[in-house]
């Protein structure tokens, strides 16, 4: 019963780090998601300042994270 503990725990963790690996590209396409709504939708200001953050945060992120976990 412990071996299969053991081996439910290390696929949980497994895919927590390959999320975490993927969370500055999930902040990113957050932004895109925005700048579509802004050009698709009502443009407004907001949505551009909130595109520019998402993004800029996501690509510091995706970098930061994937120097961390390998």
């Amino acid at each position: 019963m412990q071996a299969i503990d053991k081996n439910c725990n290390f696929l949980n963790l497994s895919n927590m780090n390959s999320l975490l690996k993927n969370l500055g590209l999930i902040i990113f396409l957050c932004g895109v998601i925005c700048l579509c709504v802004y050009y698709f939708g009502t443009p407004s200001n907001a949505l551009l300042v909130s595109s520019l953050v998402l993004e800029f945060v996501g690509i510091l992120t995706y970098i930061i994270i994937n120097k961390r976990i390998d």
